[in-house]
């Protein structure tokens, strides 16, 4: 699952989508996008207890929960603490910068997220790649 971002995020998803991986998106109802394993919906709608991983936008979540980029909606995405815990043990999450709320979460839930700016504020220049060839590792797992 892809939540907010912009249009680097994009090439992950059409990525997902030629690798055959399932793919849902909150925050893109404005993207265009079209594909039968690319399914746009509603954060309030998605079923946690099925995701093998969540991308988040580089700049992660406020203390909150609250997703601040994403380019392709006007609507306000928010991770709750319900959404986490519905997470399978297998579920990954990925992202920049780890904020107050996903280090709270992890801990709190078991969960392991990935963070990919370190304590200089550099990111790992594969972000973007190194995150879809994890997500599809993962989608795969099963």
């Amino acid at each position: 699952m892809l939540i907010g971002g912009d249009e680097r995020y994009l090439e992950v998803v059409r990525k997902l989508d030629d690798l055959g991986a399932s793919v849902v998106l909150a925050g893109y109802d404005k993207a265009g996008l079209s594909s039968g394993r690319v399914q746009i919906s509603k954060l309030e709608d998605v079923n946690f207890s099925n995701l093998y991983a969540i991308l988040l936008p580089v700049s992660g979540t406020d203390g909150e929960g609250n997703i601040t980029m994403s380019s392709f909606t006007d609507q306000q995405l928010c991770l709750t603490e319900q959404m986490i815990s519905q997470l399978p043990p297998s579920c990954k999450i990925y992202t920049g910068v780890s904020g107050s709320f996903l280090k709270r979460m992890g801990s709190k839930f078991q969960k392991r997220n990935h963070f990919y700016f370190g304590q200089g504020g550099y990111c790992h220049l594969q972000f973007y790649p190194d995150c879809g060839r994890s997500i599809t590792a993962c989608n795969g797992a099963d």
